[in-house]
């Protein structure tokens, strides 16, 4: 009878122990021609490239993240309240222009420019909300594996600070155009996918999204939706 008291309560303890957390992409949404344009690129990605695994014209969603971490689940309300309070104290809305393409790693990208306004959305999001971040989210092998150097360290301890490496600084505006584990597919990509013409879009609406495979956002899972003020 002790032993059987004894197996439950252990069993109890250890649920009581377990802690949920899930990953929340915060970005902003695409001007119609940029998403356009991206999801026609997407599709020249996979007839080259059949081992792509970014689905632009299926069920991801082209954006730019302005954060990405992982949140402990009871926090997740408090995550979207505290974004809202954030941004009233945050630029309205703002423009930005595309860039070129470019492959980094397993990643074909396609940058955007980083205006001050930009740049002050993110920060704000990410001092409003990383108190919400699970602090044991496993730090990603990439940075790991990066060269010692002050790079490494930075994103080190940014990930350890913030729950991501991609903040402040490093944080580097773009759209996920293609992945491959393979990163010499990615080469190839980045040479024969002509680069765009420069477009210019306005970021009006801030959306919590849920994480799909690569850091990707899932279509039609939207935690919440915060329109800026577009002039």
């Amino acid at each position: 009878m002790i032993r059987k008291t004894y197996i439950c309560l252990s069993i109890v303890f250890l649920f009581i122990s377990l802690v949920f957390s899930q990953q929340l992409n915060i970005h902003f949404d695409l001007t119609p021609s940029i998403a356009n344009t991206a999801k026609g690129i997407d599709e020249k990605c996979h007839q080259y490239d059949p081992s792509d695994d970014i689905w632009l014209n299926d069920y991801m969603k082209p954006h730019v993240t302005l954060y990405l971490a992982e949140f402990l689940d009871e926090y997740i309300a408090d995550v979207v309240a505290a974004i809202r309070i954030a941004l009233l104290g945050c630029s309205s809305s703002f423009t930005y222009a595309t860039e070129t393409h470019y492959a980094s790693g397993s990643y074909l990208m396609w940058s955007t420019e980083k205006p001050e306004a930009m740049q002050v959305l993110s920060n704000c999001i990410v001092l409003a909300t990383s108190q919400f971040r699970d602090p044991n989210a496993e730090m990603p092998q990439w940075i790991l594996d990066l060269p010692d150097g002050d790079e490494k360290d930075r994103k080190e301890s940014y990930f350890n600070q913030y729950g991501s490496p991609n903040v402040f600084d490093e944080f580097y505006p773009h759209i996920t155009l293609a992945y491959d584990d393979n990163a010499n597919n990615i080469s190839f990509l980045e040479e024969q996918i002509p680069q765009p013409d420069i477009l210019t879009g306005t970021g009006c609406d801030v959306v919590v999204g849920q994480v799909g495979p690569h850091g990707s956002v899932i279509k039609g899972q939207s935690l919440a939706q915060i329109h800026l003020d577009c002039y």
